[in-house]
């Protein structure tokens, strides 16, 4: 019996989307967006100032090979909002993007055992997080026999594992220690994964390539991902056939307008500006009135 062949439609979208993404191992991180006007905004803590202040919290995913971003939406503040309100949602949306998805990488903010229950449980998805320095963390690291850390090749520092567990998670995960010197006293990293296949020294490479999202918050500041307008300005958005049709009417400034434009542009030149599933397989197009 012969398989049905895909519409040529959904074989272009497909191929797209290999270019783009090679789709097997995810970063996802939040990026603060402070605001300085005068409208009403909620607060939140700003991850370096040590403050609170005005703005929203936006996640994005990327694709960690070839650096593109993936999904992201924004969150405003408010009580209960939790790693795994804000991530679950994300990749059940990345998985339908990206279906070959095998493992994401974060930091520590998504180091909790509610949402890790649910990636290794529910969606079958391995991880690789940063773990939270709190004391009994840093005794159970000191704790592995000096004689277990052996050299982590090409530093000066000495690497071992252990099991543990954590709140809210069934089960055991592997806890990779790193542990070096630094001024004379004694230091300790710690990564939580549930990947029992991969060498520690791989899902170290692996969490080390996370930093491509951090320059990713820095290479797309000309877009104000660090601080919102503080002049809104109105936006339609409209299906119009294949397009998803995005017009702004008045009051945006110039350099908006060049910044937008110059993302599209480099969208369609690269073949980035394809159908998207989620949105009836129609592409972006962005006007200004």
């Amino acid at each position: 019996m012969a398989l049905p062949q895909l519409p040529d439609s959904q074989k272009c979208l497909q191929k797209a989307i290999f270019i783009i993404f090679k789709g097997k191992i995810i970063n996802l991180d939040g990026h603060f967006i402070g605001y300085f006007g005068k409208s009403k905004i909620g607060k939140d803590k700003h991850p370096t100032r040590n403050i609170s202040m005005k703005g929203i919290r936006a996640f994005f995913s990327q694709d960690q090979e070839t650096g593109n971003p993936i999904f992201a939406r924004v969150a405003y503040p408010r009580k209960g909002l939790t790693p795994e309100i804000v991530t679950i949602p994300m990749l059940e949306n990345i998985k339908d993007i990206l279906p070959e998805m095998e493992k994401v990488v974060f930091d520590k903010w998504f180091s909790v055992g509610s949402l890790l229950e649910y990636l290794d449980k529910k969606i079958k998805l391995k991880y690789v997080t940063l773990i939270k320095l709190y004391e009994n963390r840093i005794e159970e690291m000191k704790s592995i026999p000096k004689d277990e850390f052996k050299p982590l090749v090409g530093t000066d520092r000495l690497i071992g594992f252990k099991e543990t567990n954590l709140r809210n998670f069934s089960g055991n995960m592997k806890l990779i220690v790193v542990r070096f010197f630094e001024d004379g006293i004694e230091k300790y990293y710690g990564y939580l994964t549930n990947d029992y296949e991969s060498s520690e020294e791989q899902i170290l490479n692996e969490k080390s390539w996370r930093w491509r999202i951090e320059n990713f918050f820095k290479n797309c500041n000309f877009l104000g991902i660090d601080a919102l307008p503080s002049i809104e300005f109105p936006a339609l958005v409209k299906a119009n056939g294949d397009r998803i049709v995005v017009t702004f009417f008045g009051n945006y400034k110039d350099s908006h307008k060049e910044a937008v434009q110059k993302l599209m542009k480099k969208f369609d030149e690269t073949g980035m500006n394809v159908p998207i599933s989620w949105m009836g397989d129609r592409r972006i197009e962005v006007r200004f009135k």
